[in-house]
């Protein structure tokens, strides 16, 4: 098992594998092939290992799949953001699972709540079709402690308070649990925040602004609570990389 993580390493075939010892690996494939392993994989079981790769002081090459640059905030504005990565490359990986019609399942947070989903085919599928796409991006990192302050303000308070009584009347008429699901307003303002980036990209860098997409980190369940936003461009055509 050694020489094999070894190996791994030497080779850059999974980065971060460095952090886990040879029994920690082992016992995780014990549990795979066991089927001791939880089906359902949520969001914040991906989004947690990107943030840690995207809040790391020395963030990994993984060439020609990850490629960054730290680069230091504007002066203005360098007691709200904490941090800024230049993604020259990235990867962006998706598989088709099934399908649904008008909702999606991330709708739910439960399997119970999900909408129908149609299978791929008559049996359980032993793989699925997927494609990877690479592109470039912007992460900023916003600092914790103006997040919390901002979330503490009594405007801001308020309007929380109207998102989720809307959250909770559309999950109700949805059926659905409707204390379930709220993202909470610092999701909402990052949210709001991206958008207006991602139209400045579309107009000052010449992207299609539907090939622009972005990925929210604003969880504060766990240890480390998020407060980011990566904006990237990932797709097969001209709009994947336009080296801006």
């Amino acid at each position: 098992m050694k020489p094999t993580v070894r190996l791994l390493q030497k080779k850059g075939l999974l980065p971060g594998i460095e952090r886990y010892t040879a029994d920690e690996i082992w016992n995780a494939i014990e549990k795979k092939r066991s089927g001791d392993v939880a089906e359902t994989v949520t969001e914040a079981d991906i989004k947690e290992p990107e943030w840690r790769v995207l809040t790391d002081p020395n963030p990994p090459t993984d060439y020609p799949h990850f490629m960054s640059t730290p680069v230091e905030p504007p002066e203005k504005y360098k007691s709200h953001v904490s941090g800024v990565l230049l993604l020259k490359r990235l990867r962006e990986v998706n598989a088709l699972l099934g399908f649904t019609r008008v909702e999606a399942p991330e709708e739910a947070e439960s399997s119970d709540e999900s909408a129908p989903m149609a299978s791929l085919g008559k049996g359980r599928p032993e793989w699925v079709p997927a494609n990877q796409v690479h592109g470039e991006g912007i992460f900023i990192r916003f600092e914790e402690s103006m997040m919390e302050a901002w979330e503490t303000r009594p405007g801001v308070q308020v309007v929380d308070r109207r998102l989720f009584n809307g959250h909770r009347g559309w999950r109700n008429s949805r059926k659905l649990d409707p204390n379930d699901g709220y993202p909470g307003v610092r999701y909402a303002m990052l949210h709001t925040l991206s958008h207006l980036l991602i139209r400045e990209l579309a107009l000052d860098c010449g992207y299609n602004a539907a090939s622009i997409r972005e990925r929210i980190y604003a969880d504060v369940e766990g240890e480390n609570p998020q407060a980011g936003i990566l904006i990237y461009t990932a797709a097969a055509d001209s709009d994947g990389t336009l080296g801006g």
